[in-house]
C-alpha cells in the first residue's frame, strides 16, 4: 500500500458575516412614525387636527399617509375615526424588536436613555393662567412662581412637566427609556399629542411645536467603558453648541450627546463592529470614528 502524505490547506481567517435581518415592509419615516403613534392608541380615537399640528405636516398630508398605510395593508379602513393596526402592521415594531433588542454592542434591551427633551408649545391664542384653569388638566402637583412681576407655573404629570410664562407654554417629557432614537420619538410625540388635547379642551389653540436639543445617552455601553480608558470625563466639543461625552453622574457610565443624528451614527457604528475586522480596543481609531461620523453627518447637512 502505498501511503501518500497530504498537507492540510491553513485555514483562511474569516470575516464573521453578517446577521441575515428579515425585510422589513418598505415603510418612510413619517409614515412609520404615524403608525407607531397609532399602536400606542390601542383603538382610541386619533385626532387628525392635533397630529398634524404636531408633526408640522398638513391634514392633507396626515391623510395622505393613512391611506397609503391602508393601501400597504398595515391599517384597517377607518370606523367613526378609529383606525385600527392589522397583524401585517404589527408585525413591523415585531419585526424591529427582534433585530434591535441585541442594542448594537451595548448591554440590555432598552437602554437609550432621552432626557431634558422641552417642546414648546405654539398658540394662537390662549385664555388667561390662572391655578383654578390649570387645577382642570388633573397635574400631580402644580406650583407657582413669580420672577419680577412674571408669574410661572408649573404643572406636574408622571411623564411631563408643562411650564406655563406669560409668553410661552412648554411640555418637558420626562426621561424616556427606549430601544431607539425611533422609538424614542414615537413614544414623544404620543405624550406631545395627547398634551395638546388637554390643553385644547381648557382653551388653548395650539397651533405648532417646536423641538429643542435634548440628551440621548447610551447606558453602560461598551463604547463608553473603551472612552473612560481615555478619560472617566471623556470629552469632545462639535462645534455650534452640539456636544459628546461620557457621564458618569447617574452611577452609570453612559456615552451621551446632544446631537439627535450623531446618536444615530454611532448606534449604527457600534453595531457595525462584529460584521468587520474592526477592533475595539484600538482606542485612536474608534475616537476619530466619533468625530468623523459627525463630519459625515455635518457634510449630508450642508449638501442638502
Amino acid at each position: 500500500m502505498n501511503l501518500r502524505k497530504t498537507t492540510r490547506h491553513p485555514t483562511s481567517r474569516k470575516v464573521k458575516s453578517s446577521t441575515v435581518r428579515p425585510s422589513l415592509i418598505s415603510c418612510g419615516t413619517y409614515e412609520k412614525r404615524l403608525l407607531g403613534h397609532l399602536l400606542e392608541l390601542d383603538g382610541s380615537r386619533f385626532n387628525i387636527r392635533s397630529y398634524s399640528r404636531l408633526i408640522k405636516k398638513s391634514r392633507t398630508t396626515v391623510y395622505d399617509m393613512l391611506a397609503r398605510l391602508i393601501d400597504k395593508g398595515l391599517l384597517h379602513k377607518p370606523n367613526h375615526g378609529q383606525h385600527t393596526i392589522t397583524d401585517k402592521g404589527k408585525s413591523i415594531f415585531g419585526v424591529l424588536d427582534d433585530v434591535q433588542t441585541s442594542r448594537r454592542g451595548c448591554r440590555g434591551k432598552t437602554n437609550l436613555s432621552t432626557h431634558y427633551q422641552r417642546f414648546d408649545l405654539i398658540c394662537e391664542s390662549k385664555p388667561k393662567i390662572t391655578q383654578e384653569l390649570l387645577q382642570k388638566l388633573n397635574p400631580d402637583s402644580l406650583r407657582e412662581n413669580t420672577l419680577q412681576n412674571n408669574k410661572q407655573y408649573y404643572a406636574t404629570f408622571s411623564d411631563g412637566t408643562l411650564i406655563f410664562t406669560t409668553n410661552k407654554v412648554m411640555l418637558r417629557v420626562h426621561d424616556i427609556i427606549s430601544a431607539n432614537v425611533d422609538d424614542s420619538t414615537v413614544k414623544s410625540l404620543n405624550i406631545v399629542v395627547d398634551y395638546v388635547g388637554k390643553l385644547e379642551a381648557i382653551g388653548f389653540n395650539i397651533t405648532g411645536t417646536e423641538l429643542k436639543p435634548a440628551h440621548y445617552a447610551r447606558v453602560e455601553s461598551v463604547l463608553s467603558e473603551v472612552l473612560s480608558e481615555i478619560d472617566s470625563h471623556y470629552y469632545l466639543d462639535l462645534g455650534k453648541g452640539r456636544k459628546f461625552w461620557i457621564d458618569n453622574s447617574n452611577g452609570k457610565r453612559e456615552d451621551e450627546t446632544n446631537y439627535i443624528e450623531l446618536r444615530e451614527r454611532l448606534d449604527d457604528f457600534i453595531e457595525d463592529l462584529p460584521t468587520t475586522r474592526a477592533k475595539l480596543s484600538d482606542i485612536d481609531k474608534l475616537t476619530a470614528a466619533v468625530r468623523d461620523l459627525y463630519l459625515i453627518v455635518l457634510e449630508g447637512k450642508n449638501g442638502k
